[in-house]
């Protein structure tokens, strides 16, 4: 489920992927897929490095 403003009624909504469909009006929404998620690596700076020893 995915919570949305709706593009025809205005109103705040509830969809289910399945069946994006407002429940007020019936106006049926196109739902975008996620982008997809990176990769964050940690990064370690090596001047701050040689503090800690």
């Amino acid at each position: 489920m995915v919570a949305i403003v709706c593009l025809n009624c205005h109103l705040l909504v509830l969809l289910y992927l399945s069946s994006p469909s407002c429940p007020n009006c019936k106006y049926m929404h196109k739902l975008l897929p996620s982008p997809p998620q990176q990769k964050m690596e940690a990064i370690k700076s090596p001047g701050t490095l040689s503090l800690l020893h």
